[in-house]
């Protein structure tokens, strides 16, 4: 009797203990708050006595740094079924163009991160990594800048020289028959920079908008008729025609003849020019109404049976003119 009394005893205080436990586990359940916490976009289902949102956060081993991302303020007091929401910063080097910066920047990828920074994409230009990678702490991202543009630019084109026989012509003489002209053409380049370098520049179209004119010469392929003049022998007689010069003249003049005589050193010489293959330099004549003289010059205008005879001054020379006079040749 006594053995059941005992055991009657035991069972009584193993159910109190057992009832004071399961009290203690209702009274600390019913001290948790529930509540939803996602971090970076991963949802928990969490149970917390703590107060406010931060210690809540502290509890899942998360520090809040001040780039992060929280939806309540860290000092707000919890709240039965709160859903917080926390996304955690990330660091990437951006470099745009030739600009470089750090961004903290809460979203996932790189797209989004340039959205965020206001940065809009020309047609042209290339990212790295590309624009659905993840954003990942520490990352590099490189916009390269890229913009073309269309350069018109107007040459000209030469004209090209045709060089055409003409029987008609002398040897050796030209003359032209069409004056050439340039011609003119419009080319079209794009041209390309990159971070504002010009790195190429491409012909992309090319137009021809005014045609050069050929440049048109004759060249002369008759041949030269070569006029021979019989010199004079001796006591030979015969008529020129004759014109004065003297050796006082404005300019050009050293008053020296093609044989070397100074007619201003020796002003009373009988001198002529003459056409060396009719009457040889140096020969002895006698020109009527000059009277005896010598062969010692020459003239560009003295050609064939012409002479010029050699006076003192411009007046004399004036008044001689032009005439036909007879010339003997003296040796």
């Amino acid at each position: 009797m006594k053995r059941l009394q005992k055991k009657k005893t035991v069972a009584i205080i193993a159910s109190g203990v057992i009832m004071i436990i399961l009290s203690s586990l209702l009274f600390f359940d019913l001290q948790q708050t529930p509540l939803t916490i996602t971090v970076n976009g991963e949802k928990r289902a969490v149970l917390s006595d703590a107060i406010t949102v931060e210690e809540v956060l502290i509890e899942q081993g998360i520090t809040v740094s001040e780039h992060d991302k929280l939806s309540h303020a860290k000092d707000e007091p919890v709240t039965a079924h709160m859903e917080v929401t926390y996304e955690q910063a990330v660091m990437v080097e951006l470099t745009d163009g030739k600009e470089k910066m750090e961004v903290w920047s809460t979203v996932t990828t790189v797209a989004d991160l340039l959205k965020t920074q206001d940065i809009t994409l020309g047609e042209w230009d290339k990212v790295e990594p590309k624009l659905e990678k993840p954003l990942v702490h520490g990352q590099k991202i490189t916009i390269t800048r890229i913009d073309k543009e269309i350069v018109t630019v107007e040459e000209e084109i030469d004209y090209t020289v045709e060089n055409k026989k003409d029987a008609t012509l002398t040897s050796g003489k030209k003359k032209i028959i069409q004056n050439g002209k340039v011609g003119t053409k419009v080319k079209q380049f794009e041209v390309t920079y990159v971070n504002g370098e010009k790195v190429a520049r491409v012909l992309v179209e090319e137009e021809v908008t005014k045609e050069p004119v050929k440049h048109v010469i004759a060249v002369g392929t008759k041949p030269k008729v070569v006029q021979t003049y019989k010199q004079m022998p001796a006591g030979e007689t015969f008529e020129v025609v004759a014109t004065a010069y003297t050796a006082l003249c404005d300019s050009g003049c050293t008053g020296i003849t093609a044989t070397g005589i100074n007619l201003l050193e020796n002003p009373d010489m009988k001198v002529i020019a003459v056409d060396p293959r009719v009457i040889p330099l140096g020969t002895r004549v006698f020109v009527e109404g000059y009277g005896y003289a010598i062969a010692g010059d020459t003239g560009g205008a003295i050609k064939g049976y012409k002479i010029d005879i050699y006076v003192k001054t411009k007046d004399e020379a004036r008044k001689f003119g032009r005439k036909k006079v007879k010339i003997t040749i003296l040796n």
